[in-house]
C-alpha cells in the first residue's frame, strides 16, 4: 500500500474525480482509462493516461489556467481546481500526450513523512 499524503481527502477526491471525467468525456466511443500509482519513501506519483484525443500542442500550456476550456459546456475551472490542489498539497502535476496519443497526466505528492 502506498504511504499517507498531505491533503484534505474531499480535494484529494476531486482531483481524480476531474481527470478521470475529463478522460472518459474524451472517449466517447470507449477507449483505455489506465491509472497507475508507485511511489518511494518521499513522494507517491499517480499516472492518468487515456486514449481520446490528446491535448492540443498549442493548448498544453493553457490547460490549467481558469477559465479555459475547449468544451461547449465547459467552465474552464476542472484543471485549474486540479492545479490549485495539487499545489496546496506541495505536490506538482504535469499533463502531456502519450506517445500513441491521448492525455497523460502525472502527480507526485509528498508523503506524510517529507
Amino acid at each position: 500500500s502506498a504511504p499517507a499524503i498531505r491533503g484534505n481527502a474531499e480535494e484529494i477526491d476531486q482531483v481524480f474525480s476531474n481527470l478521470i471525467a475529463n478522460a472518459l468525456q474524451e472517449m466517447p466511443d470507449g477507449g483505455i482509462l489506465s491509472v497507475s500509482l508507485a511511489h518511494d519513501e518521499k513522494s507517491v506519483h499517480v499516472q492518468i493516461a487515456d486514449t481520446g484525443q490528446g491535448i492540443p500542442e498549442e493548448n498544453l500550456n493553457r490547460i490549467f489556467d481558469p477559465f479555459f476550456t475547449t468544451r461547449l459546456r465547459g467552465s474552464g475551472f476542472g484543471l485549474s481546481s486540479v492545479l490549485r490542489i495539487v499545489k496546496n498539497c506541495d505536490g506538482r502535476v504535469i499533463a502531456d500526450n502519450g506517445p500513441d496519443g491521448g492525455a497523460v497526466f502525472s502527480l507526485v505528492f509528498p508523503t506524510m513523512e517529507h
